[in-house]
Protein backbone atom coordinates (compact mmCIF):
# COMPACT_ATOMS: atom_id res chain seq x y z
CA UNK A 1 0.00 0.00 0.00
CA UNK A 2 1.22 3.11 -0.91
CA UNK A 3 0.21 6.80 -1.82
CA UNK A 4 0.15 6.20 -5.00
CA UNK A 5 -2.15 3.84 -4.78
CA UNK A 6 -5.48 5.67 -6.90
CA UNK A 7 -4.11 8.82 -5.18
CA UNK A 8 -4.62 8.17 -2.30
CA UNK A 9 -3.15 10.38 0.14
CA UNK A 10 -2.55 9.37 4.33
CA UNK A 11 -2.96 11.06 6.73
CA UNK A 12 -0.30 10.93 9.75
CA UNK A 13 -3.03 8.72 12.11
CA UNK A 14 -3.63 6.14 9.49
CA UNK A 15 -0.19 5.96 9.00
CA UNK A 16 0.04 5.51 13.21
CA UNK A 17 -2.69 2.88 13.29
CA UNK A 18 -1.05 0.56 10.48
CA UNK A 19 2.27 0.92 12.65
CA UNK A 20 0.41 0.14 16.02
CA UNK A 21 -1.73 -2.89 14.28
CA UNK A 22 1.48 -4.50 13.25
CA UNK A 23 3.30 -3.74 16.30
CA UNK A 24 0.27 -5.71 18.15
CA UNK A 25 0.75 -8.25 15.95
CA UNK A 26 3.98 -8.80 16.34
CA UNK A 27 3.56 -8.46 19.98
CA UNK A 28 1.22 -11.12 19.80
CA UNK A 29 3.59 -13.39 18.07
CA UNK A 30 1.02 -13.42 14.88
CA UNK A 31 2.55 -13.28 11.54
CA UNK A 32 0.19 -10.85 10.08
CA UNK A 33 -1.95 -8.43 10.48
CA UNK A 34 -5.66 -8.86 10.77
CA UNK A 35 -8.69 -6.69 11.21
CA UNK A 36 -8.74 -7.52 15.19
CA UNK A 37 -5.21 -5.96 15.09
CA UNK A 38 -6.55 -2.74 13.22
CA UNK A 39 -9.25 -2.35 15.52
CA UNK A 40 -6.96 -2.89 18.45
CA UNK A 41 -5.05 -0.10 17.24
CA UNK A 42 -8.13 2.18 16.54
CA UNK A 43 -9.78 1.44 20.09
CA UNK A 44 -6.27 2.66 21.97
CA UNK A 45 -7.04 6.01 19.91
CA UNK A 46 -8.87 7.97 21.75
CA UNK A 47 -8.85 11.09 19.19
CA UNK A 48 -9.61 8.61 16.30
CA UNK A 49 -12.96 9.19 15.10
CA UNK A 50 -14.45 5.86 15.09
CA UNK A 51 -13.15 5.22 18.68
CA UNK A 52 -14.84 8.76 19.44
CA UNK A 53 -18.22 7.58 17.95
CA UNK A 54 -17.68 4.41 20.08
CA UNK A 55 -17.57 5.59 23.36
CA UNK A 56 -21.08 7.34 22.96
CA UNK A 57 -22.39 3.38 23.24
CA UNK A 58 -19.22 1.58 24.78
CA UNK A 59 -15.95 1.71 26.74
CA UNK A 60 -13.52 1.20 24.50
CA UNK A 61 -11.00 0.19 26.76
CA UNK A 62 -12.95 -2.33 27.87
CA UNK A 63 -13.35 -3.54 24.29
CA UNK A 64 -9.99 -3.51 23.65
CA UNK A 65 -9.30 -5.84 26.97
CA UNK A 66 -11.89 -8.22 25.65
CA UNK A 67 -10.40 -9.07 22.13
CA UNK A 68 -7.16 -9.27 23.17
CA UNK A 69 -8.54 -11.71 25.59
CA UNK A 70 -9.78 -13.91 22.94
CA UNK A 71 -7.06 -13.25 20.64
CA UNK A 72 -4.95 -14.94 23.29
CA UNK A 73 -7.91 -18.33 23.62
CA UNK A 74 -7.12 -21.47 22.25
CA UNK A 75 -9.62 -21.21 19.92
CA UNK A 76 -8.58 -18.01 18.64
CA UNK A 77 -5.14 -19.82 17.91
CA UNK A 78 -6.10 -23.02 16.98
CA UNK A 79 -5.00 -24.62 19.52
CA UNK A 80 -7.97 -26.15 21.27
CA UNK A 81 -9.14 -30.02 21.31
CA UNK A 82 -13.08 -29.45 19.81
Amino acid sequence: MTDSDKGSAYTPRFRRIIADAEATARLMGHSYIGVEHLFLAILRDSDAVPTQALSDLIEPSRVASHLEALMQSPSYLGTDDD
